[in-house]
């Protein structure tokens, strides 16, 4: 088995009253994406509403939710299949977090 991972990680910091930086996508939209990736997403600060990455359940179920986790947390989760999204950061707190 071969793994592959993305090097360096994408880190990402949404400040207060920022503009969303994510457009409703799934990797798959995206060249050079394989079927069998996983995404881990990692916060580093406390994330939640808009703040947060919003992810649906079940591939093209349209039922999004805002992940919410704590410093340290992460989500493992197929974004090749699952969409995902992010919103104008009007929570009153900056989110960091960084993905792979």
């Amino acid at each position: 088995m071969q793994l592959l991972y993305q090097s360096p990680p994408t880190v990402r910091v949404v400040f207060l009253n920022s503009n969303k930086t994510i457009s409703l996508h799934s990797d798959s939209s995206y060249p050079n994406h394989d079927p069998n990736e996983i995404n881990l997403w990692i916060s580093i600060t406390h994330v939640y509403d808009s703040n947060s990455l919003y992810v649906e359940s079940v591939p093209l179920s349209n039922d999004f939710t805002p992940l919410r986790m704590s410093y340290g947390q992460d989500c493992v989760f197929n974004g090749y299949a699952f969409r995902l999204f992010t919103q104008q950061n009007d929570t009153g707190s900056c989110r960091i977090s960084f993905d792979f």
